[in-house]
């Protein structure tokens, strides 16, 4: 291939844990502020021992299981991760970060039709978010509809114009559907914007090659 594939961590990896839910967004959930504390700094074991131990005295809430997914999958656990996030949607928590993080989950454990179906539901939530689109994107692109995926990294970068991220995934689609001119220009946006981007200077030599 002359762009190859890239791992789904990394596209933002995972949406960091929002903060407690206001009472116009429905249900209040709050978690242990020592156990968030811990997350927020970086402990991850303490921070999944004392949420597990909240949610045994609060098994609804949404908010502490959306925390201790995103924990989770701080550590590699996706499938604890999905667990966790799923528990979290089934409550009604309807954050889009916890749908972008269960399509990333879905995606590293190989379910490319529920990253899609996950991650268009992020889209729902918040169709301006350009992370959400490029997490779609390659959803689409693993579930092989390549077309909807370069659909979905075009509109990853008309919301960010300066995205590399975007640029790079938009080029690679472009490749396989044999436009190269148009990826050709791509690459050499991501290098005016990243002259050290890891991947885009030899994409651009063994495409400049074919000309």
């Amino acid at each position: 291939m002359i762009l190859s594939l890239t791992a789904w961590i990394a596209v933002a990896a995972c949406a960091g844990p929002p903060r407690p839910v206001g009472p116009e967004a429905g249900p209040v959930w709050a978690c242990d502020p020592e156990a968030d504390r811990a997350l927020f700094e970086g402990d991850l074991e303490r921070g999944i021992r004392l949420h597990e131990n909240h949610l045994k005295a609060h098994p609804d809430d949404a908010l502490a299981l959306y925390h201790l997914g995103y924990a989770y999958g701080r550590t590699g656990d996706h499938e604890q991760e999905i667990a966790c996030y799923e528990k979290a949607a089934a409550l009604g928590f309807q954050d889009g970060g916890l749908f972008f993080n269960l399509g990333m989950a879905y995606g590293e454990t190989g379910r490319p039709h529920k990253a899609v179906t996950a991650l268009q539901r992020a889209v729902d939530t918040d169709g301006d978010n350009a992370d959400y689109r490029v997490g779609l994107g390659l959803a689409l692109e693993q579930a092989g509809d390549s077309k909807g995926a370069g659909r979905a990294f075009e509109k990853a970068l008309r919301l960010n114009p300066s995205s590399t991220e975007a640029r790079w995934y938009l080029a690679r689609t472009l490749v396989t559907a044999g436009h190269h001119d148009r990826a050709r220009a791509l690459l050499r946006e991501i290098l005016e914007i990243d002259p050290g981007h890891p991947e885009a200077r030899g994409a651009l030599e063994r495409l400049e090659k074919m000309e």
